[in-house]
């Protein structure tokens, strides 16, 4: 884990170490995300915070293959019902 400091100028940007950048693979113009938690700040790339819903969803989701055709099987059902 990469570890700099920086500051905050008066407008309120920041601007992010290149070691920073480096670790985290972060390309000029990159869109991130900002989470604000009771642990901090937190930004993360567009390909981070889609692995980390990704790890949340799987949580939930463990040992159920074909999660797709079961919401559209459903789906079917219902419509038939209707």
């Amino acid at each position: 884990m990469s570890q700099e400091t920086t500051h905050m100028s008066e407008n309120g940007r920041i601007v992010l170490p290149v070691a920073i950048r480096r670790a985290a693979n972060i390309k000029p113009r990159e869109v991130l995300t900002v989470r604000v938690d009771d642990e901090g700040i937190h930004l993360q790339t567009r390909k981070q915070a889609i692995k980390r819903a990704q790890a949340v969803v799987k949580k939930y989701t463990k040992n159920r293959k074909g999660l797709v055709n079961e919401f559209l099987r459903e789906r079917r059902e219902e419509t038939a019902r209707e």
